[in-house]
């Protein structure tokens, strides 16, 4: 029996497939290489990471959008003639790219000419080869699309060695590659040609009984080789599925390829291996191109597009599941092969349906429904980054592509279920009448587009308002049940210290490029460039992260974070140091245990506690009295900026030190002793006390809540107060013995001898009795662990059940300055270490400060009014040393008449 012999042609056919694969290996292949410029564009043209991706967007969209052109082309004019043009279009594209130095440049050169002439190249092929391996479709075109695999592993290789490795420069890397490109398009502008028309047709009928694939399409004898465009094919219903499923699937088929490398970098791989990951991802593509189509070729195109594109769906929800190198090298391989086979079989899944002599017009259009999302699917998913991060991300990218497969389900069952003929569809039903009929036939005869069903679709539109929002309460009422059954959840009230906390992690742990903030007068915050601050007249705007809900994997747990916006606590809370509000705060996470939520927001105060170590805090009473809120955040401040005796210094942080001491708290408690401690700072006005206060707050790491008794109501409010002060916090009451408390708040009402009581001063006269103060400090039901600090400029004014023992433990006087406190001091203002004096060394600062203190008096000057001195002569301490005795006899002058100097009205004083 004699061998079989190959078909005619046979040898130019397999000639056209290595023509047609080197033709996507210098367009589509290249375009899979974009992951490296956009690494590289973000770094030197200092753009955002969703307008670079607009550069590969708009090359991939015109691509597409131009192939239903580039299709009628190829059916009339020939494939030959397309690719030259192309080619010539596309070496010059990347030479004028190698010149290019600003954003808009590039945009021009790689983002739209590149993109028109891939267009002219893309498409002829894909057309061609279809075309002439009728039998075996699938396999020929798997291999003519694997061509932009192959080009999309080794295109990022050759770029990376030459951009980083080799270091050759942006402009000679464009021009090697345009070097490289040259000899393989002009190999497939003379390989990739049509084959002669064929003698004999197949049968043009699906086999409906078996349901399967075998059906094909053919051409007839009738058919000419340039036949008039036929748009029938833009009609079919099949066609219209299958066109909408791949649409939809590529607003999220794309997205892996643009950000997988930047994923990669965020999870702590270097540049140089994360982008390995889209090398891997498209050599799996390229199996996943040749392999599926050898098999479609027995099981069924559309079978397998279809199992593919749900394939890619899945793993691309599980794409933030991948956190390690092992893990998202086996993801890229999976979401390659699945890719792969959908870009290689939707061009054979055409082939079904379309006319033998309209393959390139059916492509074409193919490829055009998709151009659309092509465009914008990578921005989205660039928006969709900025905003809610990589698992958002993934969310997108498997939903898109799972709502596709099931379209071209719908697709296959249609295919299936009725009768088809090669390149004509079922007469639509005519419901139209006189004058409506005429304009259907003149708009069908210069269109070729039945106007029955732009109708339809315009019907169609009319429901997606209602359907949409059919779909939001369908999500609500399903969200509602799974958190209801599968969700723990915890709620923080809002103005509660944890929701702070919770809140400044969230913020902080934003993503990168976020755009969505709310501005707000900033009031209370330090600044750390004081000088900066001091010369602005009015008050900054701080700009914090607009969130409502944020999605975020932590430690293995995937949580829900949803604020309360617009409630009753939100229009209340004041703009704090951090412009954080008072809005309730739902932690959520998958399971029934909320250990995974109680570990977050222990992570969350963890993270509080490191932002404000270099500061304190102080609380003080809202404006309507509510709650506590951070009244203002300052750095810290060394004790030795406070002067007063050195050893009773020594002694009080001795003592709260000790008080501190967790074995203090064990043997108080052991003992059944009050954990408590007060302290009494007295001395005349200006000696320091409350800077003591904030210094002994910061130098032990606590937070200062400032009590006023003049704006509490009552004894239930003052109660209240302290019931909410948490433990371990220093808490201050200031200038204690200029409020006017008694014993009862009935005798605190009645007038004194004075007739105090009827004046207008009794305003500031508080309603809480000396008694409830009393109660608080150490009553039966006062808070234990804090340290209670009271100041006063007239100890021997204080009642004397206030100064008790147990109720202050150590009275601590802040006297005048002293000589030797005002050497320090002049030490500290003139410090070299400081930068304040850069021509002077220490030990001459030293010498001057012992000439400055010896015409200091003993016992007669405040720290305030020496530190009044230097606020005006900062500039040298030479001019400091000679004005001070000069200084001295004022001060004590007017000490001695002890009255201020009002400027008349003839200005003298």
């Amino acid at each position: 029996m004699e061998p079989s012999q190959p078909p005619p042609g046979y040898d130019r056919s397999r000639l056209a497939v290595v023509g047609a694969s080197l033709s996507l290996f210098c367009t589509a292949g290249f375009l899979n290489a974009f992951g490296i410029f956009q690494e590289y564009y973000q770094t030197f043209l200092g753009e955002s990471e969703s307008n670079i991706s607009w550069i590969g967007s708009i090359s991939i969209s015109i691509v597409y959008l131009c192939a239903p052109i580039s299709g009628v082309l190829t059916d009339r004019l020939g494939p030959t003639i397309l690719l030259c043009i192309g080619s010539i279009g596309q070496l010059f594209a990347l030479f004028m790219t190698s010149l290019c130095k600003q954003y808009y440049q590039v945009f021009l050169a790689q983002g739209i000419l590149l993109g028109v002439s891939m267009s002219l190249i893309f498409c002829p092929p894909v057309a061609v080869v279809s075309r002439r391996i009728p039998h075996r479709r699938g396999l020929a075109l798997g291999l003519t699309i694997g061509g932009s695999s192959i080009g999309g592993i080794i295109w990022p290789i050759l770029l990376e060695q030459l951009l980083n490795k080799r270091q050759l420069g942006f402009g000679w890397t464009m021009r090697v590659v345009a070097f490289t490109m040259a000899p393989l398009l002009a190999f497939a502008c003379i390989t990739v040609v049509d084959a002669p028309a064929p003698q004999a047709s197949l049968s043009p009928i699906h086999a409906a009984s078996d349901g399967d694939e075998k059906g094909t399409t053919s051409s007839n004898d009738e058919i000419q080789s340039k036949s008039k465009a036929n748009y029938s094919i833009l009609k079919n219903k099949t066609f219209i599925l299958l066109c909408g499923g791949l649409a939809l699937g590529y607003f999220g088929l794309f997205t892996p390829v643009f950000f997988v490398t930047g994923f990669g970098v965020q999870h702590g791989l270097s540049t140089s291996t994360a982008f390995y990951l889209l090398s891997g991802l498209n050599g799996a593509s390229f199996l996943g191109r040749v392999i599926p189509g050898f098999l479609a070729d027995r099981y069924g195109h559309f079978n397998l597009c279809m199992l593919a594109t749900l394939a890619a769906g899945i793993v691309g929800f599980c794409w933030t599941a991948a956190t390690s190198l092992p893990g998202l090298a086996v993801w890229s391989l999976a979401y390659g092969f699945s890719s792969g086979a959908i870009m290689s079989l939707q061009g054979a899944c055409v082939g079904k349906i379309a006319h033998h002599r309209h393959q390139g017009l059916a492509v074409g259009f193919m490829m055009g429904s998709i151009a659309v999302t092509a465009l914008v699917g990578p921005p989205i998913s660039g928006q969709i980054l900025a905003h809610a991060g990589y698992l958002a991300l993934s969310m997108w990218t498997g939903a898109t592509l799972v709502v596709g497969a099931a379209i071209l389900a719908a697709a296959r069952w249609r295919l299936n279920s009725s009768f088809h003929i090669a390149g004509a569809s079922h007469a639509p039903l005519d419901p139209w009448s006189q004058g409506a009929g005429v304009v259907r036939d003149v708009l069908t005869r210069w269109s070729e587009l039945d106007i029955t069903q732009i109708g339809s679709l315009v019907a169609i539109a009319g429901t997606l308002p209602t359907a949409w929002r059919l779909m939001q309460c369908a999500w609500q009422e399903a969200y509602s049940c799974i958190r209801r059954f599968f969700l723990a959840s915890v709620t923080i009230p809002g103005g509660d210290p944890v929701n702070r906390s919770v809140v400044k992690w969230v913020l902080a742990n934003r993503p990168r490029h976020y755009r969505a903030f709310t501005g707000r007068t900033e009031v209370g915050r330090a600044n750390p460039d004081r000088a900066a601050a001091l010369k602005k007249s009015r008050h900054t705007v701080q700009y914090c992260p607009h969130w409502n809900t944020r999605w975020l994997w932590f430690k293995g747990n995937f949580f829900v974070v949803t604020r309360a916006v617009g409630d009753f606590n939100s229009s209340l809370s004041d703009p704090s140091y951090d412009g954080i509000g008072g809005e309730d705060l739902t932690i959520s996470c998958f399971g029934w245990s909320a250990h995974p939520v109680q570990n977050l927001i222990e992570a969350c105060r963890e993270y509080a506690d490191r932002q404000t170590q270099y500061f304190v805090i102080i609380y003080s009473r809202d404006r309507y009295g509510m709650s506590w809120k951070p009244k203002a955040r300052k750095p810290l401040r060394h004790l030795d900026t406070v002067h007063f005796d050195l050893s009773l210094k020594q002694e009080l942080l001795a003592d709260i030190r000790n008080y501190l001491d967790p074995k203090t708290q064990m043997r108080y408690q052991s003992r059944s002793m009050p954990y408590r401690r007060g302290y009494l700072f007295y001395g005349p006005p200006g000696t320091g006390k409350s800077s003591l206060s904030v210094a002994i707050a910061g130098e032990f790491g606590l937070d200062l809540y400032e009590v006023k008794i003049p704006s509490v109501a009552t004894d239930a409010d003052l109660e209240q107060m302290f019931q909410e002060i948490p433990p371990r916090c220093v808490v201050l009451l200031e200038d204690i013995d200029a409020v006017w408390v008694e014993r009862s708040s009935s005798h605190e009402k009645t007038s004194n001898g004075n007739g105090r009581g009827h004046s207008p001063e009794s305003s500031n006269v508080p309603n809480c009795t000396l008694s409830g103060l009393l109660n608080v400090l150490d009553g039966v039901g006062s808070q234990e662990g804090r340290i209670v600090i009271m100041t006063t400029n007239r100890p021997e004014q204080l009642d004397s059940a206030l100064i008790r023992p147990g109720r202050v433990d150590m009275k601590v006087l802040l006297g005048n300055i002293s000589p030797k406190s005002a050497a320090e001091m002049f030490v500290r203002m003139f410090s070299p270490e400081l930068g304040c004096t850069t021509h002077l060394k220490k030990e001459e600062i030293e010498k001057l400060s012992v000439q400055f203190s010896s015409v200091i008096p003993e016992d007669t000057l405040t720290p305030s009014q020496l530190q009044g001195f230097f606020q005006v002569h900062l500039e040298s301490p030479y001019h400091a040393v000679e004005s001070i005795a000069s200084w001295v006899q004022k001060e004590l002058a007017r000490a001695h008449f002890k009255e201020f100097e009002f400027i008349t009205s003839n200005g003298k004083a």
